[in-house]
């Protein structure tokens, strides 16, 4: 009876250490390669204030389907995202919506957490995609395709073009200051290739 619950003690015991050890481990992974998801951690959202030196910096974006005949429709994010929930838009926007950075159509180097790693914590890789491959390419020109057809029936779409900007705000002098600038520009031809 004794040797049962010696032995139940020291597996309760080694049962937390595994899980501090594992909270350690995924702590240092996090702070080298980002946030994978499921996490032990919260995520620390790191920047979604945009709140820096009395300023608030947001990005921003508006879509423009255009026509054949050159004629622009802008669609704003919320009507073309409303298939999805509010709080996914900003992710989707960012990840799939947003200029593309330099250099981005070449092959990406590997992951530099593979191998037992990548077994481990395989939500470390699941965002780091590459969203210039074919097959994200054509998921991304039919789902613009079935947006373009139920945001505008009966029209023809040449492409899609999300222009983004980054607005500045400021309080000065008992009013709100705006400031935007433009931030790049990424087109969807939904007949041929994406820029």
């Amino acid at each position: 009876m004794l040797h049962e619950s010696n032995l139940s003690k020291t597996a309760i015991r080694f049962l937390f250490t595994a899980v501090a050890l594992g909270g350690a481990l995924q702590y240092g992974l996090c702070q080298k390669f980002g946030e994978p998801y499921p996490s032990l951690m919260m995520p620390s959202f790191a920047g979604a204030g945009g709140y820096q030196h009395g300023q608030v910096r947001l990005r921003s974006f508006t879509a423009l389907f255009i026509t054949p005949s050159g004629e622009a429709v802008a669609v704003l994010p919320r009507q073309l995202l409303n298939d999805f929930p509010d709080s996914y838009h900003t992710v989707i926007a960012q990840s799939f919506l947003s200029p593309l950075p330099d250099g981005a159509a070449s092959s990406r180097a590997p992951h530099p957490c593979q191998g037992l790693c990548g077994r481990l914590f395989p939500g470390l890789r699941a965002g780091l995609g590459d969203r210039t491959g074919a097959d994200n390419l054509a998921s991304l020109r039919a789902w613009l395709v079935q947006r373009a057809h139920t945001l505008m029936p009966g029209r023809a779409v040449d492409r899609v073009e999300f222009r983004w900007y980054e607005d500045t705000l400021q309080h000065t002098s008992g009013h709100f200051v705006r400031r935007r600038q433009p931030a790049g520009v990424f087109v969807v031809r939904l007949t041929g290739e994406p820029r």
